[in-house]
């Protein structure tokens, strides 16, 4: 395991990759959903230990990440069974990945860490790509497609003195760097089309930011710096509402992200992940379970109490799947037993 791999591995509880509907996209919230609840999943991966990254490109086909042992697993059912997928790549040394896990369709998904992976055939075959040369203090913790040609990768180094983003306009056959950025790491990213997006992290020191492009990643600027932690997670349910979300501080944003305010709700809540359907139907988790809210952030109710939750996935307004680890204390669970959840009607 790489340099890289420690450092990711050690910091579980600050990172992860948002996987919203259609993978960055959004669709609006039909009645029929209201009835909605979270439930355990009635068949539990056999994970090495937590469980950090979920896809659901449909109602039937997802895949999650995570583990000690860099699991993967897939479902053909909406999760009512799961079997093991193997990820190897050409060389030895088996890069460390689980920070990001995307699949635009029940075929093509990445797979980002210390190296970026991509199948054309559900996970059967595995090859790598190269956004850019990474060396082996470098990482990918952000991972987003807003449709099967545009994508996103973002990350740093171990000290965040260089902040890594990528980007293809052809599905991963080739990638481009961003205009250079200020020191600093990038936690997440998603965007609402192929051209609007928002990237969230720290700066040098590890104070909050947030970054926005309206020209499909080429350029960014800074809409958010302000005092707290780094920032873990980022969504957004169309062009003017986003939630970020990090350890104690969670912001929303009416107006694409020009300005932020802050959700008092969380001030002391370790939050890891944050998802939303439409402008007024979003979730986050973290440390402790998943609360909900049915206006926009304005209030917050706890709809799963305890456990760690990682990363949350819609295939639609009606499906959804939480993962983490069934770890009930402060720290990181990375041995504790993986833990899905399913978000739909009794």
């Amino acid at each position: 395991m790489t340099s890289i791999s420690a450092r990711l591995a050690a910091v579980l509880a600050c990172l992860v990759v948002v996987s919203a509907v259609s993978s960055c996209g959004t669709v609006k919230l039909p009645a029929s959903a209201a009835a909605a609840t979270w439930h355990l999943a009635p068949s539990q991966p056999a994970a090495s230990g937590e469980l950090r990254g979920v896809s659901f490109p449909d109602a039937s086909h997802g895949w999650t990440a995570g583990g000690v042992s860099n699991d993967l697993f897939g479902t053909n059912d909406g999760g009512l069974g799961w079997r093991e997928v193997p990820v190897r790549l050409p060389g030895a040394q088996q890069p460390f990945f689980g920070l990001g896990l995307v699949f635009t369709d029940d075929h093509n998904g990445w797979l980002a860490g210390d190296a970026l992976a991509h199948t054309t055939d559900g996970g059967a075959t595995w090859s790598s790509q190269a956004p850019a040369n990474l060396s082996s203090d470098e990482g990918y913790y952000g991972l987003c497609f807003a449709d099967a040609d545009h994508g996103w990768v973002a990350g740093a180094d171990s000290s965040h003195k260089r902040t890594l983003i990528d980007f293809t306009t052809d599905g991963g056959n080739s990638w481009q760097a961003s205009a250079p950025l200020p020191p600093g790491g990038i936690s997440a990213i998603t965007f609402a089309n192929d051209q609007r997006g928002w990237a969230v992290g720290d700066v040098a020191g590890f104070k909050p930011r947030i970054l926005a492009t309206s020209d499909g990643g080429r350029t960014w600027v800074t809409v958010y710096h302000g005092p707290g932690n780094l920032l873990d997670a980022v969504a957004f349910a169309d062009q003017q509402h986003g939630w970020a979300v990090g350890e104690g501080m969670a912001l929303r944003t009416t107006d694409g992200g020009v300005t932020w305010s802050a959700i008092k709700a969380f001030d002391h809540t370790l939050l890891i992940t944050v998802a939303a359907v439409d402008p007024r139907h979003v979730w986050v988790a973290g440390q402790g379970g998943i609360w909900a809210s049915g206006n926009g952030g304005v209030s917050w109710r706890q709809v799963w109490k305890g456990n760690r939750i990682y990363s949350l996935a819609f295939s639609d307004p009606a499906h959804g799947w939480a993962v983490g680890s069934t770890n009930l204390g402060g720290g990181p669970g990375n041995n504790m037993p993986g833990l899905v959840l399913t978000y739909g009607a009794n």
